[in-house]
């Protein structure tokens, strides 16, 4: 059996919520109101704590966390919610049918944001490895 880490977990989640709920004719026009209502907007994420403990309890047992770790288990079931709502919206707006690879779309540019160090770091470290050491300068 392969061993997947926890962003695979997360990406297969994300395919299979996206794609089950996509392949109900009704989905889009329910996803264009959340989108444009600010009152369906609210009762959504009034549902998004729940869902997102129940997320965090699979996680935790899918990804074997460490006992008394709760930050990683709450972090994959945030980052899968926005994900699926990011999936969702864009799904939404492009008119396109296969929601699944809107899924590896978004994940590419997760990966490619989250990959890049921040400007002011990479400028540091560029900094420090043109100074010399301080046993090469004494």
């Amino acid at each position: 059996m392969a061993v997947n880490s926890p962003l695979q977990v997360v990406r297969h989640a994300v395919q299979q919520v996206a794609g089950e709920a996509a392949s109900h004719p009704r989905t889009r026009q329910i996803v264009h109101i959340a989108g444009t209502s600010v009152a369906v907007r609210e009762a959504q994420l009034s549902r998004r704590a729940e869902v997102e403990h129940a997320a965090a309890e699979a996680f935790a047992l899918t990804c074997r966390t460490a006992p008394g770790d709760e930050v990683t288990p709450r972090l994959l079931a945030g980052l899968t919610l926005s994900l699926v709502d990011v999936t969702f919206r864009a799904w939404s707006k492009r008119g396109e049918t296969d929601i699944v690879a809107i899924t590896e779309q978004i994940f590419g540019a997760l990966t490619a944001l989250v990959s890049q160090q921040p400007r002011a770091t990479r400028k540091k470290q560029r900094a420090r490895s043109r100074q010399p050491s301080r046993t090469e300068s004494q």
